[in-house]
């Protein structure tokens, strides 16, 4: 990803980046309670078009098959990403990020929660301290309305 001058100076994009960390403690428990929630928000005037994502367990590559799913929730239109949580096994993972189908546009100032929740109801408990990051990879954009954007990056 490159910066790029596609027009005048609200036209402008430039590659950008958010991570969101969740620290589960030590010896975590698997079961319907395990749920935490982090946020980002897009601040100032350019708006942030999501590319692609990518997941990182920090401590060992045992976090990365832990049973949890990621639900992506827009605080400005109550959009919810992909309609579902989604298993964090299926994000792309350290420098293999998962390109999207089609780019998600956050407006500017507005924010996105992510919950991190266990997949399974029973009681597994996971030995040691669980890390995950997720990284959402992208362009911010400067933009008039989000049509000039959309057209922008598909034609």
């Amino acid at each position: 990803m490159v910066p790029s001058n596609v027009g005048g100076i609200d036209s402008v994009q430039w590659p950008f980046l958010f991570s969101v960390d969740f620290d589960l403690g030590l010896d975590p428990a698997f079961n319907f309670s395990l749920r935490q929630t982090r946020s980002f928000q897009v601040t100032q005037e350019a708006g942030f078009l999501i590319m692609s994502i990518s997941h990182y367990a920090l401590n060992s590559s045992e976090n990365r098959y832990a049973p949890l799913e990621l639900d992506i929730i827009d605080r400005q239109s109550s959009r919810r990403f992909m309609n579902a949580a989604i298993p964090v096994q299926t994000l792309g993972y350290l420098g293999l990020a998962s390109v999207l189908p089609t780019p998600m546009l956050v407006m500017p100032n507005a924010g996105l929660d992510l919950t991190l929740s266990s997949m399974i109801n029973t009681g597994v408990t996971y030995t040691g301290q669980m890390r995950h990051q997720f990284t959402f990879f992208g362009y911010r954009v400067r933009i008039d309305n989000a049509e000039n954007v959309l057209s922008t990056i598909f034609g």
